[in-house]
């Protein structure tokens, strides 16, 4: 599986306000800056996230966008989901209407039954995380070394 840059920034843009959770709203200008992802992405993430009821806008010289939720009953699963990414591992466990999208092997395969099951504990790994779970995390890189903010 490989989360698109759609679900990656949504999940950065999630945690840029969570670092402000409390404070006021976060201008998108800033969290351009500091996360370099360009404005218009950025705008176009948070209508999603504000459709699903994550974040709210505040307008006016102070205004920006802040946590429409506590961090702790957002689950990263709900973000991917909202910003429309998909957890399956391979596109023949989602059934369309022609059945596994189009695979000759559909329902006859023998690796299809692994790729559910693996989704299915990947969601909910993804469902078990809250928002909240990753703020001292975002904070360290890969090799566990704190990062300079």
């Amino acid at each position: 599986m490989k989360i698109s840059t759609k679900g990656r920034y949504g999940i950065r843009l999630m945690i840029a306000l969570l670092k402000h959770y409390g404070e006021g709203p976060v201008s998108v200008k800033h969290i351009s800056e500091k996360e370099r992802i360009s404005i218009d992405y950025i705008e176009q993430l948070f209508i999603r996230l504000k459709k699903c009821g994550f974040v709210k806008s505040v307008r006016g010289p102070k205004g920006g966008f802040l946590l429409a939720k506590a961090p702790s009953n957002i689950s990263i699963g709900d973000i991917l989901k909202c910003v429309g990414e998909s957890i399956a591992l391979t596109p023949c466990i989602l059934m369309d209407k022609k059945g596994c999208y189009n695979c000759p092997l559909c329902g006859r395969c023998g690796a299809q039954r692994f790729f559910e099951e693996a989704t299915i504990k990947l969601k909910e790994i993804m469902d078990s995380k809250s928002l909240l779970s990753l703020l001292n995390k975002s904070t360290k890189n890969i090799h566990g070394k704190i990062k300079a903010r």
